[in-house]
């Protein structure tokens, strides 16, 4: 059985083991923080890609009707 006694170098080499650890977990959060801002601004670039499309599907489809409308009316009986 090992008796030796912890000396305040050996804590300081924990210490400063633990500070690299915290400090590369640190940055490996901070990228995954960057990346995830990244994906939820592409996200929401294409949500409004497809609200913008959405919308001048409609308005085909309206100006469409108006015309069939148009022509229908126009139709003789």
């Amino acid at each position: 059985m090992n008796n030796r006694q912890v000396t305040t170098q050996d804590l300081l080499q924990i210490i400063g083991r633990q500070r690299v650890e915290i400090e590369l977990m640190t940055r490996q959060l901070e990228q995954m923080q960057s990346l995830a801002q990244s994906e939820q601004n592409r996200a929401n670039e294409a949500q409004e890609v497809a609200k913008k499309l959405h919308q001048q599907i409609q308005k085909s489809a309206i100006e469409n009707n108006g015309a069939e409308i148009g022509r229908l009316e126009k139709e003789p009986d």
